[in-house]
C-alpha cells in the first residue's frame, strides 16, 4: 500500500521541512498537505508506527544507499573534486537515554555526550564520504580513510582533478599531508595546531 520509494521520499520531505515524522504526517492529513500526499501517491496517510517500522526496514535502507551512491557518482562526474573539505560535528545524545554506544567527547564548544559525524564534502557541498563514531574518537582517526574512500570512487580523470584538501586545525597531521602528496598528488591545507603555545595563540589570532 505504501511503496518503498514513497516512504523514503516522505523521510526526505520531513528532513527538508525540518519537522518530526509525527508533525509531517499530521500536516499530510490536512488540506494544506494535499500536495504532499499527491507527490507521495498516498490516498490515505499511514500511522506513525507503520512509517517508523518501514523506515527501519532493509528495503528502505537498501534504496537509501543506492540513491546516495548514485548521487555521489553524479557529483564525481560533475568535476567537484578540485577542493575537498573535511570537518566534524557533534551529535549529542540526552543522558537519560542511557545509550550504551555513546561516549563523552569534546569540541570547541565544550564537552558533550554522544557521537561525532565526520564528513568529506565536494566543492559544491555534496557529501562524498562520512562516518559516525562515538564522541571520544578524535577527528584525525577516520580522516585518511574518508579521503581514501573518495579516491577509490574516482576514475583516473577524476583523480587528476584532486588539488586541495581543506580542514581546520584538528586535522594538522603529517599523515594527511603525506596522503595528499603521495596518493592525491595535491596539498592538504589547514591552520597549524599549536594549542597551549605562544605561537599557537598568535596563529589563531
Amino acid at each position: 500500500m505504501y511503496s518503498t520509494p514513497s516512504l523514503l521520499l516522505f523521510r526526505i520531505a520531513a528532513d527538508l521541512l525540518g519537522w518530526s515524522l509525527r508533525k509531517t504526517l499530521n500536516y499530510a492529513e490536512q488540506e494544506a498537505g494535499a500536495w504532499l500526499r499527491k507527490a507521495l501517491g498516498w490516498e490515505q496517510v499511514p500511522h506513525l508506527s507503520v512509517v517508523c517500522r518501514r523506515l527501519h526496514g532493509d528495503d528502505v535502507r537498501r534504496l537509501r544507499t543506492r540513491l546516495w551512491r548514485k548521487l555521489r557518482r553524479r557529483s564525481l562526474r560533475q568535476g567537484d573534486l578540485r577542493v575537498l573539505t573535511i570537518d566534524m560535528t557533534d551529535l549529542p545524545v540526552p543522558l537519560r537515554r542511557k545509550d550504551p554506544d555513546a561516549t563523552w567527547g569534546a569540541t570547541s564548544k565544550g564537552k558533550f555526550f554522544g557521537y561525532k559525524l565526520h564528513l568529506v564534502i565536494s566543492r559544491t557541498g555534496f557529501p562524498l564520504a562520512f562516518r559516525v563514531t562515538p564522541a571520544a574518537i578524535h577527528e584525525m582517526r577516520p580522516a585518511v580513510s574518508l579521503f581514501a574512500e573518495v579516491v577509490k570512487l574516482a576514475d583516473q580523470k577524476q583523480k587528476a582533478e584532486l588539488t586541495y584538501g581543506v580542514g581546520d586545525s584538528a586535522y594538522d597531521s603529517e599523515n594527511l599531508y603525506k596522503f595528499w602528496a603521495d596518493v592525491c598528488c595535491g596539498h592538504f591545507l589547514c591552520a597549524p595546531n599549536r594549542r597551549g603555545t605562544p605561537e599557537g595563540e598568535e596563529v589563531r589570532a
